[in-house]
């Protein structure tokens, strides 16, 4: 037992000092550090109707301890996903697969590495913290006890649960990749709705528990029972402030908040037997029935014989000056669509017939523009073994980035096209915003991260948001639409991607 908790915290340790040493952890600091200016000028806030906590250091740590289980929570997931995969590919997963490391053993290590990177993350909100009670208190001195306890409490439980899920997103069949990436957006608002709805058992972010708190500590105060609870921003700030003590801990509250941790691991150990350990044998036998290994090497090795040698033929021309371009376009379309099966296709045309049929531009004229999400996301992500033979080419910036833009485009375009003409009342400015931003997105976040995860987790929120605000809707889901800024984002973010591909080959 005690070998195998050295083992878990040691894969822990290399794990974390891996990802920490690594340009994505810049990224996460940036974030974290966004996110407490956001809190810090008052732009993202917690408010209850009219009603706001006096700025001490209990409400400023209680406002900051939600907004990381929720939001931190939600980009967490996907700024730690990816590692298993990460083994997988760089080959550590089959060196791992020699030593006496069990399955459990080693996704309870990524466990534990992820709530190690989260709470890191976690341990500078609580650092900004500090600074916003020095800068804004209204009342009351520097209470690290109050200021750190709801962060420890309500924040970090949530975010071991939400570590938890990665593991499991990662091992189980149909999330490991970019549909997990999107399906997180939206089992988030799930468990989001649970923890506001159904009380302590679903509450996993605390938002219910410290909502309650608040809405007492109102009552307590100006005699009114407020029904409403705001967390993100808005126009409309509260006019009116009450005294918020915090949490009052008790064992009751103490052991649902902890429990979270607990169950944060059962997941991830839950996933165990659908984890294969880096074998390659066990994967294909999951997916073809029992064969063995020595039965599939006979069939290809018989296959091999019997198929006829290839003739020698004489190889076309090089396709020379910009006349390359549609072949460059044909050579992404077919990286990006080989391999899809009929299901897909099916599913493919039934959302197109939903989408001119419905007429609703809020329901299947809108999801037909999530739909490419996984395509287009992995027109952005550069192909490791294509990347150096285009360095060697004429061009090696300009072509394969316009060529992927074009692609993208024209992956787009049916679902575009079918959608307007089932609104029916779409502009021009629309079409071409809701044609064109996407891939330009792709393009962009493809190249400064290089991988696919980004866009999928970044298009996915912009979807949903330009659903639900004006201002953000340029693809016509709302009665005014505002396509403009949208528009003249696409040739910034081009140029975006080609200085940072220039400057990555020079």
């Amino acid at each position: 037992m005690t070998r195998t908790l050295r083992a878990v915290v040691a894969l822990a340790r290399a794990d974390l000092r891996e990802r920490t040493r690594q340009y994505p952890f810049l990224w996460a600091l940036g974030f974290v550090c966004w996110l407490g200016w956001l809190t810090s000028e008052g732009t993202l806030r917690v408010q209850l109707g009219d009603f706001r906590g006096r700025l001490d250091a209990a409400w400023i740590g209680g406002s900051l301890a939600v907004t990381a289980s929720n939001l931190l929570a939600l980009v967490g997931f996907w700024l730690v996903r990816g590692t298993i995969e990460r083994d997988r590919r760089t080959g550590v997963g089959q060196v791992l697969a020699t030593t006496p490391l069990t399955r459990g053993a080693y996704l309870a290590g990524k466990w534990l590495s992820h709530v190690a990177y989260l709470g890191l993350l976690l341990a500078l909100l609580a650092v900004a913290a500090v600074a916003m009670t020095l800068r804004n208190a209204e009342a009351g001195g520097l209470d690290l006890f109050a200021l750190w306890l709801p962060m420890a409490l309500v924040a970090l439980p949530a975010l071991a649960f939400v570590a938890g899920l990665v593991v499991a997103f990662e091992v189980l069949p149909g999330l490991r990749g970019g549909f997990g990436n999107v399906a997180w957006f939206f089992a988030w608002g799930l468990l989001s709705v649970a923890s506001m709805q159904l009380g302590p058992l679903a509450d996993f972010s605390g938002l219910a528990l410290t909502r309650d708190s608040m809405r007492a500590a109102i009552q307590a105060e100006h005699g009114v029972d407020e029904p409403s609870f705001t967390l993100g921003g808005g126009p409309r700030r509260a006019s009116r402030t009450f005294v918020y003590g915090g949490l009052d801990w008790d064992a009751e509250r103490l052991g649902q908040r902890l429990s979270w941790i607990g169950i944060g691991a059962l997941v991830a150990l839950a996933a165990t037997p659908f984890f294969d350990r880096f074998d390659p044998a066990r994967r294909r036998l999951r997916g073809r029935g029992r064969a063995t290994i020595a039965d599939e090497a006979t069939a290809v090795a018989d296959a091999a014989s019997a198929r006829p040698a290839p003739e020698a033929r004489e190889l076309p021309p090089a396709t020379r000056g910009w006349s390359a371009g549609p072949a460059l376009v044909r050579a992404e379309l077919v990286r990006v669509l080989r391999g899809r099966r009929a299901w897909w296709w099916l599913a493919t045309a039934a959302v197109l017939v939903a989408a001119f049929t419905g007429g609703d531009a809020r329901g299947p004229g809108a999801f037909a523009l999530l739909w490419p999400v996984l395509l287009w996301s992995r027109l952005g992500a550069p192909d490791a073994a294509v990347e150096p033979l285009l360095r060697a080419c004429p061009h090696p910036v300009s072509r394969p980035l316009l060529a992927r833009f074009a692609a993208g485009v024209a992956i787009g375009l049916p679902f575009v096209c079918v959608r307007a003409l089932g609104a029916g009342s779409e502009s021009l400015l629309v079409v071409a915003a809701a044609l064109l931003f996407p891939p330009a997105l792709a393009v962009a976040l493809g190249g400064v991260t290089g991988s696919a995860k980004a866009f999928e987790a970044a298009w996915t929120a912009i979807w949903y948001l330009a659903l639900q605000t004006p201002t953000l809707d340029f693809f016509g889901a709302t009665s005014a639409p505002n396509p403009g800024p949208f528009l003249a984002a696409v040739p910034a973010l081009l140029l975006f991607a080609g200085a940072v591909q220039s400057r990555r080959q020079n």
